[in-house]
């Protein structure tokens, strides 16, 4: 997936860190609903059948590139998804 389909599909807002939907995924999704769901702490959502953190789709819609390494949340709430919050790491 790149940045382009991502912001076709999902709206980020850095401020707080959630996602909501520009598309209808199912029929039990409206648009503008918050996107994803939360499991052993960390959000996850799932594109086109395909599960995704929500903490390297944050980075993919600011950076436009995936995550090299893995994603740290700077407070170790694993949920807590704003831009701020999050740094790449080895």
């Amino acid at each position: 997936m790149t940045q382009e389909e991502l912001k076709e599909i999902l709206e980020y807002r850095p401020d707080t860190g959630e996602f909501f939907w520009k598309v209808r995924p199912s029929n039990r999704v409206k648009l503008g609903d918050k996107a994803g769901y939360e499991s052993g702490g960390y959000i996850f959502i799932r594109i086109k059948g395909t599960l995704h953190y929500a903490h390297r789709l944050a980075f993919l819609y600011m950076k436009s590139t995936w995550p090299s390494e893995l994603v740290d949340h700077d407070n170790r709430v694993r949920s807590d998804n704003c831009w701020r919050n999050l740094k790449e790491v080895s």
